[in-house]
């Protein structure tokens, strides 16, 4: 190779890592550029029926992107993040193949910066998969949001005690709009129509949101859980039932570090060749002036 040639292979293959670097660097992080959203999965039919749930791609590569086995009323996941976009939820009995024919079904269309819970919900004989978006903008001015996922057969009342009212009149299969509380530690009173009440003491946190799942017990009675559907210490949301299966899995993070190790060596390598060819460059040897006759 001549010396006059080395600045020029030197761009070449500048160019070439480059080419080859960027392109990984891109699909590193799909949510990020497709933008990205927040799904939990539910079991709230008041039944002994365990189930196992799916969410799948809705594309020909059916790809499982979060699988709960054999769950049962009452369980709530953590959320998983998602590229924006179409998803299949499915709903089948215990153990069967992602393949069977499921038993419910839904579509699911995820859009960014939205959160949602799909839930097999209804009366045990009319069961439907449904679809509730959470709200996930942080409430300001020192206050927390609340609202009621009611999953017991009647009607009730939420209120907080020597507080404000929630929600009135909260029907079976009902998610009520998000109420503004207080902080602090808070105790939630739960009465159904013509039954006994049931309370819930819970700490509450300034700017974060939470949903108050009630449930049918065996005895017929009530019981409440208080799910955090988004808190104010970190951008993604957490929750779940303490009886519920799975933790929430956060792609964001992990492609965070990756693209921003991409970065790192995109950047190294363009700084490594530059000072290579600098240094050849500076160590060409001049060249004598050719005496003119």
């Amino acid at each position: 190779m001549t010396v006059s040639l080395l600045p020029r292979r030197i761009a070449a293959a500048t160019l070439a890592v480059l080419a080859t670097l960027v392109p990984c660097l891109i699909q590193s992080s799909p949510a990020a550029a497709a933008g990205g959203g927040y799904v939990r999965l539910a079991h709230l039919v008041p039944d002994k029926i365990a189930c196992d749930m799916y969410i799948q791609l809705h594309s020909v590569t059916g790809d499982v992107v979060k699988y709960l086995p054999s769950i049962k009323y009452g369980t709530i996941s953590e959320y998983v993040m998602v590229p924006a976009g179409t998803y299949a939820v499915a709903m089948r009995k215990p153990g069967a193949p992602a393949t069977d024919k499921p038993a419910l079904s839904t579509s699911l269309t995820v859009a960014d910066g939205k959160a949602y819970t799909v839930a097999r919900m209804g009366a045990p004989d009319h069961a439907d998969a449904r679809i509730i978006e959470d709200d996930r903008t942080l409430p300001a001015n020192g206050k927390a949001k609340l609202r009621v996922v009611q999953a017991a057969q009647r009607t009730l009342d939420v209120s907080v005690v020597d507080g404000p009212v929630i929600a009135k009149d909260v029907a079976f299969t009902t998610a009520t709009a998000y109420h503004g509380i207080d902080p602090g530690t808070r105790t939630l009173r739960v009465q159904p129509a013509g039954g006994e009440a049931t309370t819930l003491k819970t700490a509450v946190t300034a700017g974060s949101i939470y949903s108050l799942l009630v449930l049918e017990a065996a005895d017929g009675r009530v019981s409440a859980a208080v799910l955090a559907d988004a808190r104010r210490e970190g951008p993604v949301p957490r929750g779940g039932v303490e009886t519920g299966a799975g933790g929430s899995t956060d792609p964001a993070g992990h492609q965070a570090s990756t693209t921003l190790a991409m970065l790192l060596m995109l950047a190294g390598a363009a700084v490594v060749l530059v000072l290579i060819g600098g240094a050849l460059v500076a160590r060409r040897p001049s060249r004598a002036p050719v005496p003119r006759r």
